[in-house]
């Protein structure tokens, strides 16, 4: 696997956005939670405003804020990265240029999927282009398997000089190896982060520089433990992790309806007592009787309820 000698490389956590009851942003306890994934020395990079964080649910005031405390506790040779999710680019742009001004050291393009599937050509360089005029911040690719670009257009895209690493969340294997070999003729001194929590460890074995999780904001050890395991050639090693992961990891990520992932990521933190509340924003709700009842079946099958070492660490 690529070794971890890029800025924008090693393990980055997509945090939840703790809430209060009101559906306001819990923002003491956003900063007890991130300075508990922060004690991890391993962890390169925060990224907030994600779907992780309910990014596409706040409103440009509330992204502000959560950058804004993000800032106060993360320290500077950790990267602070904010998604940016417009109904334009007009409005990219600008959420771009807020992000820029309350402290963030590189901005993830969220795409509007709807636009994503259905653009004409050039559209996505050109969203890429203006938003890499219009601000001096890093750009990072957002590739899902949810809005996904095919090759060509992705190299395109790579050539706005200001990105600087590619989330790869697409789940075909096949395309991500083809994908990462693409990368890597075209811009070599891009990153490469995987995303794919439920099959992490296949990915890291065709190479990545990092990874960019969700689930390495519940689970931070275990995605560390795996990564540098990887990194390192420990394949033995790295199984074994991946094998501790499963179990929440295909609850989070692999059972349907996948819009509840991280309504179910809060209330797992919450049934550890990592967070205060389960609150989510609205259109999303908590987790029904029957969700709770999967969510601590995963809980016991992954170990979580008999062992103290999350609880110890988040005190």
């Amino acid at each position: 696997m690529q070794q971890n000698v890029k800025t924008y490389a090693g393990v980055f956590a997509a945090p939840v956005c703790p809430m209060n009851d009101d559906q306001s942003i819990d923002e003491p306890g956003l900063e007890r939670y991130l300075r508990w994934i922060l004690s991890r020395s391993d962890i390169r990079g925060l990224v907030v405003n994600v779907n992780a964080g309910e990014g596409t649910f706040l409103e440009n005031e509330d992204r502000n804020r959560v950058i804004a405390d993000a800032r106060r506790v993360v320290p500077r040779n950790v990267k602070l990265v904010a998604g940016v999710c417009g109904n334009s680019t007009r409005d990219m742009i600008k959420q771009t240029q807020m992000a820029e001004a309350s402290g963030a050291d590189a901005v993830i393009v969220i795409p509007v999927r709807e636009w994503q599937n259905s653009r004409g050509p050039g559209q996505a360089e050109t969203l890429y282009n203006r938003l890499g005029s219009a601000t001096s911040l890093p750009l990072i690719v957002f590739n899902s398997v949810s809005a996904q670009f095919d090759t060509d257009t992705l190299i395109r895209i790579l050539d706005v000089p200001t990105i600087v690493a590619v989330k790869q969340a697409v789940t075909d294997i096949g395309l991500y190896q083809d994908q990462f070999r693409a990368i890597r003729r075209a811009r070599p001194d891009v990153s490469i982060l995987s995303a794919n929590d439920a099959a992490l460890l296949p990915t890291l074995a065709i190479g990545a520089d990092g990874v960019l999780l969700g689930i390495a904001g519940f689970l931070p050890d275990l995605v560390i433990g795996l990564f540098n395991a990887a990194r390192d050639g420990d394949y033995e090693a790295a199984r074994k992790f991946a094998d501790e992961l499963a179990p929440m990891s295909h609850y989070l990520y692999g059972v349907p309806p996948r819009s509840l992932r991280h309504v179910r990521t809060k209330a797992a933190l919450k049934r550890l007592g990592i967070i205060a509340s389960e609150m989510v924003r609205e259109p999303l709700l908590p987790l029904d009787d029957a969700e709770r009842r999967k969510l601590e079946q995963a809980m016991r099958s992954a170990g979580l309820l008999e062992s103290t070492s999350i609880l110890a660490s988040a005190a």
